[in-house]
């Protein structure tokens, strides 16, 4: 019966020991975490947001035709990924959440182009292989796209919000597919649209999945959504002045922390 009331106190000893040991640890690694103030938190935030636009190739003068291009492309996508996963140290709650989904996309998004010169070829192949109204129809489905998320961040009712937001998705998808091509006479194996279709899934999809749930498909728009739907495709980036904003992710986290103090009301 003694050695069994010491092994029994040496175990809860143990055990009390090792939850000591945890708790250090989790102590240290939050004292490691960097917290940031409100001013700093826009400086990552701007500085972050001014390399979307070239990290997907939106308002270039080409797109990216050779390797040591891709090279350069893909380092400044490696630095975007970090500067936004230090940014979501500034978020909380949902956002942070939606954020941090955003940001792996944006992961996936470069390693599919930059983890090996293979990849890299069949990007450049995809990109060269533009017809010359693509670099131009790019950049307005994308542009026209931040300015349909600003809208819906600043003008949605609060029972529409959630739909605006999904719908969203489905227009650029949309609209991309029908503004690029890929020219004749090029590599058989060659698609640009596809390329670009898989860039938004890549970076958007997940994190739409996230928050949108089943509504997000274009039928769903159409049927749940028509006035909202509407709303949407009269904003067009080739009418409306571009917004000088953190490219896409600014106005989507914005979108995203409303639904979630809305949740919390």
């Amino acid at each position: 019966m003694e050695l069994k009331a010491s092994v029994i106190t040496f175990l809860i000893t143990f055990c009390c020991l090792l939850v000591l040991i945890q708790a250090r640890r989790l102590n240290e690694t939050k004292k490691n975490v960097k917290e940031y103030d409100e001013q700093e938190c826009q400086k990552i935030l701007d500085e972050s947001g001014s390399m979307v636009r070239p990290v997907v190739m939106v308002g270039v003068n080409k797109f990216v035709a050779t390797l040591p291009e891709v090279n350069n492309h893909c380092e400044m996508g490696g630095k975007l990924y970090k500067g936004f996963n230090e940014y979501k140290k500034c978020l909380k709650g949902l956002a942070r959440q939606a954020l941090h989904i955003l940001n792996q996309g944006i992961r996936k998004f470069m390693r599919s182009l930059c983890n090996s010169t293979k990849k890299k070829e069949v990007a450049l192949r995809d990109l060269n292989c533009a017809d010359k109204s693509t670099l131009r129809g790019w950049t307005q489905c994308i542009e026209t796209t931040n300015l349909q998320l600003d809208w819906v961040y600043r003008n949605s009712s609060q029972d529409d919000v959630l739909g605006n937001l999904c719908c969203v998705y489905s227009e650029a998808l949309d609209c991309v597919r029908s503004q690029t091509n890929t020219k004749s006479g090029c590599d058989k194996k060659a698609n640009t649209t596809k390329f670009f279709t898989s860039s938004i899934d890549f970076v958007f999809k997940d994190v739409m999945d996230f928050v949108c749930g089943n509504y997000q498909g274009k039928d769903d728009c159409v049927k749940k959504n028509p006035e909202g739907l509407k709303k949407l495709r009269s904003i067009n980036s080739s009418k409306q002045p571009i917004l000088n904003n953190a490219f896409l992710i600014e106005p989507l986290i914005k979108t995203v922390a409303r639904l979630s103090s809305e949740d919390e009301e």
